[in-house]
């Protein structure tokens, strides 16, 4: 049987940790068996990693490599392969059995390492040499030493040997210093997106955090204008930084970084010569202090950065690592400007002593101080751990600021690691987890979900107080940026801190807290940027002084592109300055669909723009609308109502190469709303919604209609039913050129309303969409559909020239008693396939029929009622390809009226393969398509493409599937730009996954599915929810695989 260092040569192919050694040795001796230490190390990282990219014979050839310095013969090979592929064996059962199993020279080999590791584990007998050996690099140094060793007897090193390996190791990756392993404290809990699941209120995150504290009311006062952290630089210590994300600025070198990114180092083992970011967390503290990306805009977005990588991509490092960066940090702090430096890490204890730190990193801390630096430091996650008050211990320093969290906002109930909970959340509450404590003085910052830059150029959500440090370490450079244009010097570390705590909110922890732990009931500092500017000008009597060692000019006030840190609100005015000729102003503006905006660009009174020209662009930059003269001046007005929702940009310039002063204004344009008449603007196109507004009670608008006699139409109104709009109960009506109703419904699917009419004449129509009773205002999405000319009914046989796609529906009228129709489909041999019958449109079929044949016309399925319903609805598994037949009738044929036929694809029948994690992917989801697929490794991400119309809901679901069903599925959506939209973890009390998310504008999105964590691997199945009739939800979160779940060929 393999022992505790047999267990570590096998699965990492190096000799263990004295701890982790130790650790095992006490559990194993208290009744704990070696299942117990496989099952815990089998899903780290270390041992996964070692398989990416591998073929099954390839991972059974690595295990033998590494622990014979062979490859498996072929018979071993074949026969492993194909219990593991059946699921027989896992790879870390598989790597024990072939130790315990190894005979003859194989023994040998096994018991020479075994002996070798046991010699150097012991041999880490110093704290330095135990904290040296921690992450990637001294693992790779202790693999590569051990297997030198074979079955010769020479080969076994001597003492010296061992010595001097672990003597390298130390002055390699180590440092000198004691200490464990450190950890990053942010996003380390399970995260349940409670009622909080759509999209605007994940949105809103990141706004809330910097209105809170009052960033944006500092932004929208001039004498504040400037400060947004330009001329200064803060450092940040983390996993790494996406080094081009455009949240830190263009690259305008091109050197593969962001230019605000000024320096950017790694400190770790891993070895790999850049601070590229590959975890996430880096990226998305970096952004809180300093992005300038208008989606996420940091707390200081003209700031510079400088990243220094002390974690692994794992999020582990050790304290020899930190005490190096801080040391780089001391010496170049003058040259870069440093003024902060924020750590979101920790080693997970809890203290409540003010205490030099334990880690060696005092001294540092002491002299960073000294320059002028103020050290922002997360107290830790651990609190529903401790219950008792205290910081972790690198937060306790006496030169460092602790930071701990406080919510935003209300984001409903909320669950974090560890079985801490939120019943309820609100702003300016303590969150659960944030470690506090009333000696050490915790200031707090929001550090709920917050919304910052991944690793990927996109952007995530992470929450601890992680995310609140950074909004400390961000204002120092916003506070700095105050006190050089009103005290014409910076601020120390002492006076920062006290222009912020004696001007901050007071948070008692226990007041209204709702959560399920002991509160402390003491009161802290919770930051406020407007009360620390006001206090910041009061200490030089509020006057800029005069020439000296002020701010550095400022040669522009906004950037000319979406790089821009210019933000305009509806409903808000901004001034600008066009400086020099050519000089261009960009400001980002959220809009939404529907909404009728006029935006007003005018010269100041003092100085100002003579002759101003506004140009509106979309997301992509492109020119959507521009004014030169509007209303009879040089000024320019702009009316316009955006057909989606999303991002715009407002750009001021001036017509010519004047320059001066400008006021931007952004407002709702005045008696923009549709008329109810013939002299609407609005004419629709077939195939592209439109989305518009009932802006009050009793309102109707009308859009025209083109029509050419012959051919066939639908109109489809939709409102808060399908959650394609707010409208709750829409009506649509369609008028002829002479204003008289010929046709009109209320209800067709559910409260949504729809008309299909043949036009008999070439001519203008209009279609209105009202509410019912005229009691309701709201959002609405009216779309028009072309079937061509009209065909006369439809055949009920196989001449029948109408077709039905999959995610496909069709709405026709049977005309008479005995009518039947007949459209043809094509279907694949495997595929679960399913259709659904219902009575819709003005005159419903009353009880409909439905019939499926094969292409010879023999029938091969058939339903009338379903699910206690005259509906019907037919699922099967298709079991030759080729052309089918649906039938719509009538039950004996006896009843007649119109019906809504849709066809769906439940499940595919095999698996996608693996697929990139990123935008490449080549799958596109088709709505009612079962999808599987594998992730084959720890890490996994497989990515797949989802087309969406704008304000169209998308329901996605994700669950384990097959013999090896992935544990903990964890579904990410994304937007076309990389950005994180929604997602979800465990829905409806399984570990499955279950999106809903409404698309903000028409176009590309995707599904992201990965393990929790990223700890687990196995078979999964995707499904993009479509067709009505259908429990789609229902059977996905039940295992994604209800539709293949029968052995019968068909299962209505």
């Amino acid at each position: 049987m393999a022992t505790i260092q047999g267990v570590y040569l096998a699965l990492f192919g190096r000799p263990a940790d004295p701890a982790g050694a130790a650790f095992w040795s006490q559990a194993t001796s208290g009744g704990a068996d070696l299942s117990a230490m496989l099952a815990a190390l089998a899903p780290l990282p270390e041992y996964t990693g070692r398989f990416s990219g591998m073929t099954t014979a390839q991972q059974v050839d690595s295990i033998y490599q590494a622990l014979f310095g062979r490859a498996a013969d072929a018979e071993g090979r074949a026969f492993f392969v194909q219990r593991i592929e059946a699921g027989e064996l896992t790879l870390s059962t598989l790597a024990v059995n072939i130790l315990d199993g190894a005979q003859g020279t194989d023994a040998t080999v096994i018991a020479n390492k075994l002996a070798t590791a046991e010699r150097f584990t012991a041999s880490l007998d110093t704290a330095a040499e135990r904290a040296a050996y921690v992450g990637t690099g001294p693992a790779d140094a202790a693999r590569s030493f051990l297997s030198a060793v074979d079955a010769d007897p020479a080969s076994i090193p001597p003492q010296s040997v061992i010595d001097l390996a672990i003597t390298a190791i130390v002055e390699n990756f180590g440092g000198g210093k004691p200490g464990d392993r450190l950890e990053f404290v942010g996003d380390d809990g399970k995260v349940s997106i409670g009622t909080f699941q759509a999209l605007d209120e994940v949105g809103a995150f990141s706004n809330q955090s910097t209105d809170l504290i009052g960033i944006d009311r500092l932004r929208a006062d001039a004498r504040f204008s400037e400060a947004d952290g330009r001329g200064v630089t803060v450092v940040v210590l983390d996993t790494g930084i996406d080094l081009d994300h455009p949240a830190f600025g263009p690259d305008a070198n091109g050197d593969g970084r962001s230019d605000r990114i000024v320096a950017a180092l790694d400190f770790t083992g891993e070895n790999d010569g850049t601070a590229q970011d590959r975890n996430d967390h880096g990226s998305n503290v970096s952004s809180i202090i300093g992005s300038s990306d208008p989606r996420f805009l940091g707390v200081a977005p003209g700031v510079n950065i400088i990243h220094l990588q002390v974690l692994e991509a794992n999020g582990g490092g050790s304290f020899g690592y930190v005490e190096r960066a801080l040391q780089w940090v001391v010496q170049n702090a003058a040259a870069y400007n440093i003024v902060a430096a924020n750590l979101s890490l920790g080693p997970g204890d809890n203290v409540n002593v003010a205490a030099p730190s334990p880690f060696g990193l005092a001294d540092e801390f002491a002299a960073m101080f000294s320059a002028g630096i103020v050290t922002t430091v997360a107290t830790g996650n651990d609190y529903h751990t401790y219950q008792a008050a205290g910081h972790a211990s690198l937060a306790a320093d006496p030169n460092v600021i602790g930071v701990g969290a406080a919510y935003s906002g209300d984001f409903g109930r909320m669950e974090w690691g560890g079985g801490a909970i939120d019943n309820t959340t609100a702003a300016d509450r303590l969150t659960v987890f944030g470690q506090r404590s009333g000696a050490l003085e915790t200031l707090l910052a929001p550090g709920a979900l917050i919304q910052g830059a991944n690793a990927q150029g996109g952007s995530t959500f992470q929450g601890g107080t992680s995310q609140a440090a950074p909004h400390v370490a961000g204002l120092v450079a916003v506070a700095q940026n105050i006190a050089q244009q009103y005290l014409g010097r910076l601020l120390t570390p002492t006076e920062f801190e006290q222009v912020v705590r004696t001007n901050a909110v007071r948070l008692v922890d226990g007041d209204d807290e709702d959560d399920n732990v002991v509160n402390t009931g003491a009161t802290f500092d919770r930051v406020d940027a407007v009360a620390m500017a006001e206090a910041i000008i009061a200490l030089g009597a509020g006057t800029p002084p005069g020439p000296g060692p002020g701010p550095t000019p400022i040669a522009d006030d906004f950037a000319g592109d979406a790089t821009t840190a210019g933000r305009l609100s509806p409903g808000a005015a901004v001034s600008g300055v066009i400086e020099s000729a050519g000089d261009r102003d960009w400001f980002a503006i959220s809009l939404q669909a529907g909404t009728a905006y006029r935006f007003a660009l005018e010269g100041a009174t003092a100085q100002g723009l003579a002759d101003p020209l506004l140009v509106l662009r979309d997301r992509n930059g492109t020119i959507v609308a521009q004014n030169d003269d509007g209303d009879g001046t040089l000024n320019s007005l702009l009316d316009f109502m955006p057909g989606r929702d999303g991002l715009f940009y407002l750009e001021a310039r001036a017509y010519s190469t004047e320059t001066g002063a400008y006021v931007l204004a952004a407002s709702r344009a005045p008696g923009f709303d549709l008329p109810s008449n013939g002299t609407t603007s609005s004419v629709l196109t077939p195939g592209t919604p439109e989305i518009d507004v009932l802006d009050a009670i009793g309102d109707r608008d009308w859009h025209a209609i083109d029509i050419v006699a012959g051919r066939t139409y639908e109109v489809q109104l939709q409102g808060a039913g399908s959650g394609a709009g707010t409208l709750r109960d829409p009506l649509l009506r369609l008028y002829d050129a002479n204003g008289q109703v010929f046709a009109q419904n209320d209800d067709t699917f559910g409260f949504d309303s729809a008309i299909t009419f043949v036009a008999t004449s070439t001519t203008r129509v209009f279609a209105e969409a009202a509410a019912f009773a005229d009691g309701y205002d709201g959002t609405y999405r009216i779309t028009l559909t072309e079937r061509g000319a009209d065909q006369g009914d439809v055949p009920g046989n196989g001449t029948t020239q109408e077709t039905l796609v999959a995610g496909g529906r069709v709405l026709s009228t049977l005309e008479s008693a005995g009518d039947r129709d007949w459209y043809r489909v094509e279907l694949n041999a495997g595929d679960v396939v399913g259709f659904a019958l219902q009575g819709g449109g003005t005159n419903p079929l009353g009880d409909p029929l439905l019939r499926v044949y094969d292409g010879l016309g023999n029938l091969v399925g058939s339903n009338d009622d379903a699910n206690g319903t005259l509906d019907s609805q037919l699922q099967m598994r298709v079991t030759q390809s080729g052309t089918y037949f649906v039938e719509a009738a009538a039950y004996a044929d006896r009843s007649v009226g119109s019906y809504l036929l849709s066809h769906s694809v439940l499940d595919t029948g095999g698996p996608v393969g693996d697929l990139p994690g990123s935008g490449a992917t080549p799958v596109t989801l088709a709505p009612g398509v079962l999808v599987r697929s594998t992730l084959e490794q720890a890490g996994d991400d497989d990515w797949f493409r989802i087309e969406a119309a704008a304000g169209q809901t998308v329901r996605v679901a994700l669950g384990g599937d097959g013999t090896n069903p992935l544990s903990d599925p964890f579904l990410r959506i994304f937007d076309a730009a990389g950005s994180l939209v929604a997602f979800n973890d465990d829905f409806g009390g399984t570990r499955n996954s279950y999106v809903e998310f409404v698309a903000p504008q028409a176009g590309t999105y995707f599904a992201s599915a990965r393990s929790y964590f990223d700890y687990f691997t196995g078979d999964y199945a995707l499904l993009l929810v479509g067709a009505e009739g259908f429990s789609a939800e229902a059977a996905a979160l039940q295992g994604l695989a209800a539709a293949s779940a029968s052995g019968a060929e068909w299962f209505a």
